[in-house]
């Protein structure tokens, strides 16, 4: 099969990442896979450095010059199925369809209101909490929908180094052997709790003196960005926040941290949390979304109510001062992740999805 993997992510994130892992999982599975995606983003680049062939397009929908030069691209290139991720792709994906008649698959990586879903010919939920909102918010049908959660790969996640390499982590971030790292990995932007995290520090710190904290995303809008550093000043937090920017290197940054945070006010299937699964890092996370389908409080990490820095403060500090709950959370974590949201364990299903909607297809054009 030849499926076009469409992606309007400008830089790295959880889910350019997923759409590289699935390109390079469905190759090895004897599929050819092209990208389409914006000039100079991210997933375009990561996939020339693989050998995948790669499309361009900002993907304006109007005027319809690009949907129809797009849809004479894929009609050449014998595209079999289009596989859309974030919000741009998705309406330019479905529109697509009606422009060259090759069935389209949408990975729903968040919630929104777009009504546009209902027109895919199959939509992939990433999380539980996510096919129940498109259902019941965005009307797409109960048989066109399935819930298979995102994976990762375990390739580049090295168990060997681990201790040499959190010693150089901490090292190039001027960290101390004796530092409490706290981690949080995503965008800056409201959703993403960092506030929260912020208001639970003074409290962390009374009790844990040697917590530092530590951003790795890039901000999402100035104004967020600025209200969260006056409000670290305000709260006399300078010298133990650091923010570090969107980073290549997260999955060498986890090796650093003693716990990672999660205090989002809302996910779907965060990939930064099965990778700090992964790599051995202790979670605390907002029960929230989706984050409950792969960590089950007090066995695979700690959940707690989403937007309050009291108990997310009261979390961190218990695990602070028990580093044997630590080693038992974090080898929990570890097992599940790699027992239930590998890509041997994910792509198979993603496949019978796509093997499903082309079969129709060809049902459809054989009548």
């Amino acid at each position: 099969m030849r499926i076009l993997e469409l992606i309007s992510a400008l830089g790295i994130n959880g889910v350019s990442k997923h759409a590289l892992d699935l390109g390079l999982g469905l190759r090895r599975c004897g599929h050819e896979v092209v990208y389409l995606g914006r000039p100079n983003s991210w997933v375009i680049e990561a996939a020339r450095s693989h050998q995948f062939e790669t499309l361009e397009s900002d993907l304006h929908r109007w005027p319809d010059d690009e949907l129809r030069r797009v849809a004479k691209l894929v009609r050449e290139h014998e595209i079999d199925l289009v596989h859309t991720h974030m919000s741009k792709a998705h309406f330019f994906g479905v529109l697509l369809k009606w422009y060259s008649g090759i069935p389209t698959v949408a990975t729903a990586h968040s919630c929104h209101l777009q009504l546009h879903w209902m027109a895919n010919d199959f939509v992939i939920a990433v999380s539980e909490a996510t096919r129940r909102y498109h259902c019941r918010i965005n009307w797409v049908a109960n048989r066109r929908i399935e819930t298979i959660h995102n994976f990762i790969q375990f390739s580049e996640i090295d168990e060997v180094a681990r201790q040499q390499l959190r010693s150089k982590v901490r090292s190039s971030l001027h960290l101390e052997p004796t530092d409490f790292v706290l981690g949080v990995v995503g965008r800056i932007a409201p959703q993403k709790g960092q506030r929260c995290m912020i208001e639970a520090m003074p409290a962390i710190v009374a009790r844990e003196p040697h917590a530092k904290l530590v951003f790795i995303g890039g901000f999402e809008t100035p104004e967020y960005l600025v209200e969260i550093e006056r409000r670290i000043d305000k709260l006399q937090l300078k010298d133990r926040v650091q923010f570090l920017g969107l980073r290549t290197d997260v999955l060498d940054l986890y090796r650093g941290m003693d716990l990672l945070i999660q205090p989002s006010l809302w996910e779907s299937f965060p990939i930064s949390m099965l990778e700090g699964m992964a790599t051995g890092v202790p979670i605390v996370a907002s029960d929230v979304g989706g984050v409950c389908e792969c960590i089950e409080h007090d066995r695979s990490g700690y959940l707690v109510p989403a937007n309050k820095p009291e108990p997310l403060a009261s979390a961190i500090v218990s695990l602070a001062h028990t580093p044997a709950k630590r080693e038992r959370l974090a080898t929990e974590a570890k097992r599940v992740v790699r027992s239930r949201f590998t890509a041997e364990s994910q792509i198979p299903r993603i496949m019978r999805v796509f093997e499903g909607v082309s079969a129709k297809r060809r049902h459809r054009r054989a009548a």
